[in-house]
């Protein structure tokens, strides 16, 4: 595993057990990791994405949904990266959101990620046009295997991600 992977996954099996507490304090580190000289500099971006994203989880758990919300938005406000380029953004807190009714915030993030799919990968821009349109309809995006995208690092890890969010 790679150093962000490693990290990412650390902070993954930290949320899973419910350790918010300790993912926040993990989760500051790494982002003032992401702003020293210091720092593996290959995909900050990336990085980025995914703590906003935990950050808004822990959120949505304690029932913060405003704060989830706007975590929601800023994990799609990072410096450019090959791995969102490539493959776009999680939508595990999108989903988590839209399951519980918070469209506006997850129509908004979904049109940031139409802005930013300028410098990702082409067929990602469908799937998102075709969320969008769910959400203006008011139905529940079908996000399929998008949910799990970037935190199913192994098996044991996707099988307690799918657990925590069913698709």
């Amino acid at each position: 595993m790679n150093y962000y992977t490693t990290v990412i996954k650390n902070l993954i099996d930290l949320f899973l057990d419910k350790k918010f507490a300790v993912v926040e304090e993990e989760i500051r580190a790494v982002l003032e990791e992401t702003e020293s000289d210091q720092a593996p500099r290959k995909d900050v971006g990336f990085i980025k994405h995914i703590c906003y994203t935990l950050l808004g989880l822990v959120a949505f758990e304690e029932e913060n949904i405003d704060q989830a919300s706007k975590y929601l938005i800023e994990s799609i406000h990072v410096p450019e990266s090959p791995v969102l380029k490539t493959f776009g953004a999680s939508m595990l807190l999108a989903y988590k959101l839209s399951r519980i009714g918070d469209n506006k915030n997850v129509e908004l993030f979904l049109v940031e990620c139409k802005k930013a799919a300028a410098w990702w990968y082409i067929p990602l821009l469908f799937k998102l046009s075709k969320w969008i349109s769910s959400l203006k309809k008011g139905q529940k995006p079908q996000f399929e295997k998008n949910i799990y995208l970037h935190f199913a690092i192994d098996k044991n890890l996707l099988e307690r991600l799918e657990n925590y969010a069913p698709l």
